[in-house]
């Protein structure tokens, strides 16, 4: 490499010298290549030297690598190819003349075209591996005025800055000067192409040149016969190595395209002229990148209880409801600045019980110039499986607005619920790209409230949803990461964390979104944001439960007669709270526990065991008196709805109870 290296310099030294007595008309360092636009029709015919250079290409030198030229503007198309070499009705016989091509078609749209008019077309896209190759080729192909840097690396072509040489897949190196030029590559793109036509279609052998360095002829200004680039004194050996490694990589990575490829760098169309079977053309041309951009956002729509509905309100008693928003795309695009559009109503807490049903609305808007749709959603929720909300079916399916079909997977350790596209995303209804018009899918999804109230404290549950994976219907692509998505990384998942009461929900009560959101949630008119334009949030409130009261009273009389109250007699009353009182009755016979703190719903039982008799008396009760209280919720208060005496004495015991205020 030392050898090499010194070598350069000395080239670069001594490059005066002989560029005097060098064929300088030969080589260009600088490529003036026209790049035709794509129009109504094209008037091209052939030419064996491209007329601003000077130059043309052999294979082997009986091959001719025609030049395409633009009759309309005189200049060689350095983005049209021949499809086919030795072909055409007209140019079979005279290539330098013109014809007409009218008829043109979207060369990724035609697996399934039938082309009456070119055999040699039809022919390679029945041959779908094949002609999935030469997409391939077509995507990936050099365009002048693009980075030759960047695209040499695609290549396998590397800088070792070290070296300041470029270095070959072999190791070989060479300098900035051995580059091939614009009309080299070209050159080559086209005899790849035409490895898959006239080779792997035609089965000509000829057209076969994988790892053979000695076949790219050229003829120049001066010349009449081809020769062997590598023997050009303008840097030919250099030159032809590269040329080669470009070949063997555009072959053999094509190799690999499968049955269909999605083209993503290029615009690929195909052109034939009228009803004649002439040479078929295909036009390259940059493709201007398309914004693909899907974005969610998250509403309560409804809350029900026991099958009945519920206002949707705020701790205010004012409307809550998340469907009604205000969603603005009139400026989407205006300006580079504006991606996203507005999607304007409340967040504020909505108010909810244990219980009750919750449906939340999970839109997807296209905000892109791309079809898409969303492959999962995942809504992280808080709390546990039993502090939370969890999905009311926690598997099954659930069908969105547009007929797409998703799966719902739960996992209740982490209390992540996924909703999934069936099938392929191909065959999936995809959101259409933004036109003027905000198009969108939604799927509304029930889940449960199993968080209970507390005795002190409001909670506030915040559920993050946020696109997942998602699929760009035009480029058949699977976006899990990256930055394929205008706004948003896949990758990227909101972030929040909170221990409530010593519970944790994975949530943070204070979450507000974006951190340029105002902490004041209850604007319908404000835009609250998502940490990215694919993620949102809401929120649930469960005011604490203010606590009842209930009063205890017994009364003991003379089994003989019950108009005899019995003063003295002791009892050992546990309440269902666990507490534990001692008590006697008094002068009329009867013991009075009141104000009994109520702080839970559910069953609840009273245990009265007499533990004394009154003096003169034995005990009437052999076993303890149970009492089940069934404790409800009432107007946020807990209340004894029912008593009831499970196991009294059978000789007519009583217990009164008195719902406390």
């Amino acid at each position: 490499m030392e050898l090499k290296r010194i070598s350069k310099k000395l080239i670069a030294s001594l490059m005066l010298t002989i560029i005097v007595l060098a064929q300088f008309s030969n080589y260009r360092f600088v490529t003036e290549a026209a790049v035709i636009a794509k129009a109504d029709s094209l008037k091209l015919a052939l030419s064996e030297k491209n007329p601003e250079t000077n130059w043309g290409y052999s294979i082997n030198g009986n091959k001719k690598i025609w030049n395409i030229v633009d009759k309309t503007t005189g200049k060689s198309g350095s983005n049209l190819y021949c499809i086919k070499a030795e072909y055409g009705e007209t140019w079979l016989g005279t290539p330098t003349t013109t014809v007409t091509y009218d008829k043109s078609y979207n060369a990724y749209e035609l697996s399934s075209t039938n082309l009456t008019t070119s055999n040699t077309a039809n022919t390679l896209i029945k041959s779908t591996a094949n002609y999935s190759a030469l997409l391939w080729i077509a995507d990936n192909v050099f365009m002048p005025g693009e980075n030759k840097t960047t695209f040499l690396s695609k290549m396998g072509i590397t800088w070792d800055a070290d070296e300041e040489m470029y270095v070959l897949p072999n190791t070989d190196l060479i300098g900035e000067e051995e580059f091939p030029t614009d009309d080299d590559i070209i050159a080559v793109q086209q005899a790849a192409i035409w490895y898959y036509t006239n080779y792997k279609v035609g089965s000509d052998s000829t057209y076969n040149l994988l790892n053979n360095d000695s076949w790219l002829k050229y003829i120049a200004n001066g010349t009449t016969d081809y020769n062997q680039l590598s023997q050009n004194a303008n840097y030919g050996e250099g030159r032809n190595k590269a040329a080669m490694v470009i070949y063997n990589k555009l072959v053999t990575g094509a190799a690999n395209a499968g049955s269909s490829y999605t083209l993503k760098n290029r615009d690929v169309t195909l052109w034939l002229s009228g009803d004649k079977d002439e040479q078929p053309i295909i036009q390259i041309n940059k493709i201007t990148p398309k914004v693909f951009d899907l974005a969610l956002r998250k509403a309560i729509v409804s809350v029900t209880k026991n099958g009945n509905a519920k206002t949707i309100e705020n701790a205010r008693s004012l409307n809550a409801d998340g469907s009604i928003q205000n969603v603005d795309s009139s400026t989407l695009y205006k300006t580079a600045s504006v991606t996203t559009a507005t999607y304007k109503h409340r967040k504020d807490p909505v108010l909810v019980e244990t219980g009750d049903h919750v449906k939340y609305s999970f839109t997807i808007y296209n905000e892109g110039e791309q079809a898409g749709v969303a492959t999962e959603i995942t809504d992280k929720l808080p709390g546990t499986a039993s502090t939370g909300i969890i999905p009311a079916s926690t598997n099954g399916q659930v069908t969105s607005s547009t007929g797409n079909v998703y799966t719902v997977s739960y996992d209740s350790t982490t209390n992540v619920v996924k909703f999934k596209l069936n099938g392929d995303a191909k065959d999936a209804t995809a959101i259409p790209a933004y036109d003027g018009t905000l198009h969108h899918e939604t799927v509304v999804v029930d889940f449960v409230v199993k968080a209970e109230a507390d005795d002190l404290n409001t909670k506030i549950l915040t559920n993050v949803a946020y696109i997942s994976e998602e699929y760009n219907s035009v480029t058949k692509t699977t976006i899990t990461s990256g930055s394929q998505d205008n706004d948003s990384k896949q990758a990227t998942t909101p972030t929040f964390n909170n221990i409530q009461n010593g519970i944790t929900y994975g949530d943070d009560m204070g979450y507000t979104g974006n951190s340029s959101n105002s902490a004041d949630l209850t604007q319908n008119g404000t835009y609250y944001k998502g940490q990215q334009d694919d993620d949102d949030f809401e929120k649930i409130m469960i005011l604490p439960i203010n606590a009842g009261k209930y009063d205890l009273k017994l009364t003991k009389v003379s089994s003989t007669n019950s108009n005899t109250k019995l003063q003295g007699a002791k009892f050992k009353v546990t309440l269902g709270n666990s507490q534990v009182k001692e008590v006697t009755t008094g002068a009329d016979g009867t013991i009075k526990i009141e104000d009994i703190a109520l702080t839970k719903q559910g069953k609840q039982t009273i245990t009265i065991e007499e533990t004394a008799a009154p003096s003169g008396y034995k005990k009437i009760l052999t076993e303890s008196i149970k009492v089940e209280l069934n404790v409800v919720i009432e107007n946020r208060t807990y209340k004894v709805e029912s008593a009831t005496i499970t196991n009294a004495d059978a000789k007519g015991s009583t217990v009164n109870l008195a719902a406390g205020s």
